[in-house]
């Protein structure tokens, strides 16, 4: 799938559930290329991503945030 049509796939799930209403702070683990992050922070949201591809290992090493600084968790690319 390519960055466009992922693009608007992730505009509609927004607008969809209203997140483009009620901004917070976002964070989409295995954010890939984060063109959900890019969709998230257009929409007044503060979005940060994490991936394998950061050095990040998901079995064992701790997310680089503090317990409860996020609203909303995504893994939109995750298999």
């Amino acid at each position: 799938m390519n960055c466009c049509v992922s693009y608007e796939t992730i505009m509609r799930f927004v607008k969809f559930h209203n997140f483009d209403a009620a901004p917070g702070k976002h964070l989409d683990i295995g954010c890939g290329d984060r063109v959900l992050c890019k969709v998230f922070d257009e929409n007044g949201w503060s979005s940060a991503g994490v991936d394998i591809a950061d050095g990040i290992d998901f079995e064992i090493d701790k997310l680089p945030h503090e317990n409860q600084s996020i609203d909303m968790i995504t893994l939109y690319g995750v298999i």
